[in-house]
């Protein structure tokens, strides 16, 4: 039984603030590399 997630919104919510804080994460930590590399 494969059910499509994209219905239920709550799910939908949770998946895209952990891409969003997945990405936003690897995003930070490239800019403090980058950050530290300079000075």
């Amino acid at each position: 039984m494969v059910r499509p997630i994209v219905k239920d919104d709550a799910t939908r919510n949770i998946t895209m603030s952990v891409i969003v804080g997945l990405v936003g994460g690897l995003y930070v930590a490239r800019a403090l590399h980058k950050r530290a590399k300079k000075t």
